[in-house]
């Protein structure tokens, strides 16, 4: 598994997902209550799935970070529903804020969003608007998937190969620490085809040591140890 075949196969049921809500949002907009739609559908779909693009890789990034679903929700809560909530525009006029809350508002990816979609249901497909919209959140997808590469990259075991079918098949990694370093905890973590998690550390005297052995691991456990 390549950096970026383990990205794509955790952003790719997320983003349809997140077209589905588009698509049911869209549709109560239009029929429910009677918003125009003044540009094109073509554009409303590529300008969200820009949009998805940046949202899901901040969730992804936290989940690299994160050491539990716990946590992850919480500094989900914190960096980017809220942020989205007061900083949109969408229920606060951002020109009416401080100084410091409207430069805050620039790195919030759903004012850009919300801008968009204002134009493209109110006005039409306005390049002078949509365009730098969507150039500032691609960088900020671009540099999320970044970082979220270099953090992934030292703990995910790049030549990973699966046989398609086999129920009992190891697969070995290794991190090397250059300094004296303290381990806090583990959280094993394997989707539904895990059966089990070894972790093994080697001293620099050659000593090895059996620090934690999960040998029917349960996906539904989600345990920090």
């Amino acid at each position: 598994v390549r950096i970026g075949e383990f990205i794509i196969g955790k952003l790719v049921p997320n983003f349809l997902l997140g077209l589905c809500a588009m698509g049911v949002c869209v549709l109560a907009a239009l029929f429910v209550f009677h918003i125009p739609l003044r540009g094109s559908l073509f554009t409303l779909v590529g300008f969200t799935a820009v949009f998805l693009s940046v949202a899901l890789s901040i969730g992804l990034l936290i989940s690299t970070i994160a050491r539990t679903q716990f946590l992850a929700s919480q500094i989900a809560m914190l960096v980017a529903f809220l942020p989205g909530v007061y900083f949109s525009g969408f229920l606060f006029e951002i020109a009416s804020m401080p100084a410091p809350l409207r430069a805050f508002a620039t790195i919030v990816p759903a004012r850009y969003y919300v801008r968009g979609l204002q134009t493209i249901f109110l006005a039409g497909d306005i390049p002078a608007v949509l365009v730098p919209c969507t150039a500032i959140l691609l960088l900020m997808s671009a540099v999320l998937l970044g970082l979220t590469a270099l953090n992934t990259i030292a703990l995910l075991n790049a030549s990973l190969t699966m046989p398609p079918g086999e129920p009992n098949y190891s697969i070995a990694n290794t991190m090397k620490f250059n300094r004296d370093t303290v381990i806090y905890s583990l959280v094993p973590h394997t989707h539904v085809r895990g059966t089990g998690w070894h972790y093994e550390v080697t001293y620099p005297d050659g000593r090895k040591e059996v620090v934690l052995s999960v040998p029917k691991y349960d996906f539904n456990w989600q345990h920090e140890y």
